[in-house]
């Protein structure tokens, strides 16, 4: 096979780190992905964004949609990309061509400055041993059969130990060695059980880990879906280490839930947002584990939870009678600091593209035009951006269009006490908005303060 074409441009100039917006006024820029590459996906990093495509990365300046820095190798599939906790570094993987059919999938893994775009290294590693990692762990984000979870330090995979328990794994980002295991996690009063990991999430130097202990005799989902005594775990884990730093627990009595806390982690504060859904809650300081609230703004409140920001919980509420929407701002002492009604469309219910800023409320309009579930005869105008603030309600035109409705955009079905819209993305300088039309995504809109 002939080698592909490695376009790799670093960044010589000097960035200072953004602040994420508070509100929005306009569309700043608009960024088209290379010739015969789509967008894979979008992920904040001090800067701004780092966009995958798909056959590298591309580094944008956040504010303005400058070009930073590309990694591409171009007509190469990348297999996936990722950016640790900090922001600091980029790690991409891509296939590596073997004649030897054992080694199903060996990947070179290559790691990146994410301020210039200037390699620091590369391994190669087989990410075989995570491709036959049960489809029930949704939250690793991306995929764990790939790269898996990035701290620091280290990517996260999870690989089945057997039939019925699955590990978990710190891998070393620059050489891929074994850095700590989670094979046989014990607790007190836990005899006769086995520890099932679910969701992950990283926060600064620690990782978070759900999962379940239950019976090492339960092997079916029938067994399962009866009431059955077990343990719900929440781990925070020393990144570099696997040391224990603190956890709670909830001895259960019920059906078991195969997904039982739904993750999420502040972007500016780090702050662990974590749900088990209609038991308990907790907003934690990620090293410490310590409760950072004792309201239950999740399964407490006859409202919907939309998001968490540094200092607050922000709640939406559709009032029927008045066709208007309602939205609280609640802090972690349970006080309610901004309250403001807008008249919306039910189209929005269910936190539909909706996410909060500091200063505003965002929903993305994907102006669906034709409702009809025939694909032939659905049709979309052009998206646009209505910005919802105390006392004032304004419509930004994207110029993309996001051929999507709710049920198919992933967001019901994130695993997360933080629901984002897959195509919108929170970052440092703008709100980025993914065009989303037939044949696949390859432009972005950036809009800004």
């Amino acid at each position: 096979m002939q080698e592909s074409e490695i376009d790799h441009v670093v960044y010589q100039g000097s960035a200072e780190p953004l602040e994420v917006p508070q509100n929005l006024t306009s569309v700043g820029w608009d960024w088209e992905a290379p010739e015969e590459t789509d967008i894979v996906d979008v992920r904040p990093f001090p800067l701004g964004v780092v966009v995958t495509v798909s056959d590298g990365v591309v580094a944008l300046q956040g504010d303005t949609g400058e070009e930073l820095w590309r990694y591409r190798r171009v007509g190469e599939a990348v297999t996936d990309a990722n950016v640790t906790t900090s922001g600091e570094r980029v790690a991409l993987a891509y296939p590596v061509d073997v004649e030897d059919e054992a080694a199903v999938a060996p990947n070179e893994v290559v790691l990146l400055d994410s301020a210039t775009g200037e390699e620091l290294g590369s391994h190669t590693e087989d990410f075989t041993a995570e491709a036959a990692l049960p489809t029930n762990v949704t939250t690793l984000s991306p995929m764990p059969e790939h790269l898996g979870l990035l701290s620091d330090s280290s990517r996260i995979v999870y690989r089945k130990l057997d039939d019925q328990r699955t590990g978990v794994y710190s891998l070393d980002l620059e050489t891929g060695d074994e850095s700590w295991s989670l094979t046989d996690l014990q607790g007190e009063g836990q005899a006769g059980r086995d520890f099932h990991p679910k969701g992950v999430v990283a926060s600064g130097d620690t990782i978070i880990l759900s999962g379940n202990f239950m019976d090492e005799d339960i092997d079916s989902l029938p067994e399962i879906s009866e009431e059955q005594e077990h343990t719900v775990v929440l781990l925070g884990l020393d990144a570099d280490s696997g040391e224990e730093l603190w956890r709670h627990e909830l001895d259960m009595d019920a059906p078991i839930d195969l997904h039982p806390v739904r993750l999420g982690v502040q972007l500016t504060s780090g702050a662990v947002i974590a749900e088990a859904r209609g038991v308990d809650e907790w907003i934690l300081d990620p090293a410490s584990g310590e409760r950072l609230t004792e309201e239950g703004f999740f399964s407490e409140r006859e409202v919907d939870v939309i998001g968490a920001l540094e200092n607050s919980v922000v709640t939406e509420q559709w009032l029927v009678d008045d066709e208007e929407f309602e939205y609280s701002y609640t802090d972690f002492s349970g006080d309610v600091h901004t309250t403001f009604r807008t008249p919306g469309s039910a189209r929005r219910i269910g936190s539909v593209f909706v996410l909060p800023l500091e200063g505003a409320i965002v929903w993305l309009d994907v102006n669906q035009t034709n409702t009809s579930l025939d694909p032939e005869e659905a049709a979309w105008d052009e998206a646009r951006l209505v910005i919802d603030e105390a006392g004032e309600s304004r419509v930004i035109d994207l110029g993309v269009q996001v051929e999507r409705d709710y049920v198919q955009d992933g967001s019901e079905a994130q695993r997360s006490s933080l629901p984002s819209p897959p195509d919108m993305t929170v970052a440092p300088g703008a709100l980025v908005v993914q065009e989303k039309v037939p044949g696949g995504a390859r432009r972005l809109v950036g809009a800004v303060p």
